[in-house]
């Protein structure tokens, strides 16, 4: 039987506990719902989105810093 691909190396990722108001979870798990929609993908999760909204945050943060 053949062997199935390998996924493509991902960066490591470290567990972060923090406590959020349920409203911004809330938005966090309609947002996921919109990538599952968009990309057709069923495995988007709610750590998926959040990761996703945190990246683009900062990297909105960081770019308004450097002009």
């Amino acid at each position: 039987m053949p062997r199935k691909p390998k996924p493509p190396a991902r960066e490591k990722t470290v567990q972060v506990g923090l406590r959020l108001p349920q409203s911004l979870v809330e938005r966090i798990d309609r947002h996921a719902e919109r990538l599952r929609k968009e990309t057709g993908l069923l495995g988007v999760t709610r750590t998926d989105a959040a990761t996703a909204l945190l990246a683009k945050g900062l990297e909105s943060a960081e770019g308004s810093k450097r002009r």
